[in-house]
């Protein structure tokens, strides 16, 4: 986009019936009110100044649990051509936050554009995928639930 076109707007179909917890982990994120999550444990640390800055991160965290981790300032932090476009980097505040663990299984597939998918398990932090249809899906969909 140039510095004069406006955003463009993206919509996406959710299956609610067919991957609930997806859903509902989007839907929360996308809310005002945002997806609870609790603080990750306060790290330890050997140097001072770091052990320091460790408990800065999370006190800061505790001050704000109050408000679900959301979307507000999210960006789109990488496109790889043809095979996904992954959205969700959540910053400050949020990054102190425990991942939410997505599990399950269900029988949809990224086989055509526009499918948002999420990893499996928890290492994802609050992101999602997008699959733009493209290329071979085997690996997103061996990795994660639409």
């Amino acid at each position: 986009l140039s510095q004069h076109e406006p955003p463009q707007r993206i919509v996406i179909g959710l299956f609610g019936k067919d991957a609930p917890q997806a859903v509902d982990m989007l839907k929360a994120l996308v809310s005002p009110t945002g997806l609870k999550a609790p603080c990750k444990p306060r790290e330890s640390r050997s140097l001072q100044k770091e052990q320091l800055e460790a408990n800065k991160v999370y006190n800061s965290c505790l001050e704000g649990q109050d408000k679900g981790v959301n979307y507000d300032y999210a960006t789109i932090w990488r496109v790889v051509k043809d095979e996904r476009i992954d959205v969700g980097a959540v910053s400050g505040k949020f990054i102190a936050r425990e991942f939410p663990n997505f599990e399950g299984t269900n029988d949809l597939k990224n086989d055509v554009p526009g499918v948002v998918s999420v990893r499996r398990g928890n290492n994802s932090g609050f992101g999602f995928t997008i699959y733009p249809g493209n290329g071979d899906s085997k690996y997103i969909d061996a990795n994660h639930i639409v």
